[in-house]
């Protein structure tokens, strides 16, 4: 780590996390340079996208992205009975870090905050009509 002439605390924390970052891109240019794709998304920054790569690793395991969601856990439980199929929370199965960071970046393309694009646009209409309910 390059030492820090920031002074005191604050600063000290500012430098460390200067220095994370640039590790982080180092480590994507070096070792993961498909997350550097990733990364083209308003919301995916290093840390999800190094969770992401070698979390999936091998993508042609999955024949079809729906399968990628499934394996994480993004996929809603269900339970059939009769002529109900009543839609539930998220199975949660696969790596729950990964899972977590994805919500993160959902909640900031979703939020107040996010970037006008055709992703966001895509999840506010999903959202307003109830997501897959409607």
């Amino acid at each position: 780590m390059r030492a820090c002439s920031v002074p005191g605390l604050e600063g000290r924390l500012s430098c460390r996390i200067k220095e994370i970052d640039r590790r982080l891109d180092k480590l994507v240019e070096e070792r993961y340079p498909q997350a550097k794709l990733l990364q083209q998304v308003p919301g995916v920054g290093p840390v999800i996208s190094l969770t992401f790569v070698p979390t999936i690793d091998d993508r042609n395991r999955f024949t079809r992205s729906r399968q990628v969601g499934a394996y994480l856990g993004l996929i809603p439980r269900q339970h059939q009975s009769g002529e109900r199929n009543p839609q539930l929370h998220i199975t949660k199965t696969g790596d729950s870090s990964l899972r977590a960071l994805l919500i993160q970046g959902a909640h900031y393309i979703l939020g107040w905050r996010g970037p006008d694009s055709d992703l966001r646009n895509w999840g506010l209409a999903h959202m307003e009509r109830g997501g897959a309910n409607a």
